[in-house]
């Protein structure tokens, strides 16, 4: 079953490919009404739900750089989940994805090793950054296409949930983003391509952002060198802070390092975190 709205996107298909494209200051664009409407009736409800039950499927991954609650795989996925994400991999959009953005040869990441559905809770940011490009396993796959979908039935811009899109020096933001219902934000990934939540977020009580966070891959020939997140400051952002941000940045290579080497999942992180916390 694909919830997609390909019928119409096609029909766009050269003018959204353009925009993509010549977007400023990297390769993007927004697309809304993107799946079904009917098919997203009570999402909202039903994330809040899954946040909120006492064995959450949204595990903490929370340090200087982030404070974010995400899925691991497809752990606890419901039906409709499933069904998104599958929407989103089947061939056929596929073949759209790689006529949208002109990258070929898209893989995708079924199992959702990488990436998945994410919340923001009042307080949460992500700071300024460029993905990382590489897999965790699949060591000739190098991260090309972002896409992020957003489930978000309430927004206000005082929640302040925007994507800060930044030029390449992180001086400048050049756009934001509202993440609304139904809203689709495919982007090209490169070393350079900076984005973020940089501010705290104020979502009310019981509520929170919701989004779902897929990449596409290419396979190289060889082995890709490992390539990892890493964050920016804002300009306005006193001394110490950046040094945090920065020096956070040996860390976080770090663990992408002993995830690629021994194979391990972030449900090894979470168990960490939840030592340190006892």
């Amino acid at each position: 079953m694909s919830i997609v709205n390909l019928r119409t996107y096609k029909e766009n298909l050269d003018r959204d490919s353009a925009i993509f494209k010549n977007c400023d200051p990297y390769p993007c664009i927004t697309l809304d009404n993107f799946v079904d409407e009917k098919f997203l009736s009570g999402i909202g409800d039903e994330i809040r739900a899954l946040a909120s039950t006492k064995n959450s499927i949204f595990n903490p991954f929370i340090h200087y750089n982030a404070k974010v609650w995400g899925t691991i795989k497809r752990v606890g996925f419901s039906d409709r989940m499933n069904t998104i994400v599958d929407s989103f991999q089947t061939p056929e959009f596929m073949e759209y994805l790689e006529n949208l953005t002109g990258v070929k040869n898209l893989i995708a990441d079924k199992d959702v090793v990488t990436g998945g559905y994410v919340i923001h809770k009042k307080n949460g940011f992500v700071n300024l950054h460029v993905d990382h490009r590489t897999h965790p396993y699949e060591k000739k796959w190098d991260r090309k296409v972002l896409l992020l979908f957003y489930l978000n039935d309430n927004y206000k811009d005082e929640y302040k949930g925007g994507l800060e899109v930044w030029d390449e020096d992180a001086k400048e933001r050049i756009s934001l983003i509202a993440p609304l219902l139904n809203r689709c934000v495919i982007q090209e990934i490169d070393d350079g391509f900076i984005h973020g939540l940089p501010d705290k977020m104020n979502f009310p009580e019981g509520d929170c952002r919701k989004a779902l966070v897929l990449w596409y891959f290419v396979e190289r020939e060889n082995e890709m060198p490992l390539r990892v997140t890493k964050y920016f400051p804002v300009p306005s952002d006193p001394f110490f802070k950046r040094m945090m941000i920065l020096g956070e940045n040996t860390l976080l290579y770090l663990h992408y390092v002993y995830k690629r080497l021994f194979g391990l999942d972030d449900g090894a992180y979470i168990k960490l975190q939840k030592l340190f916390r006892k």
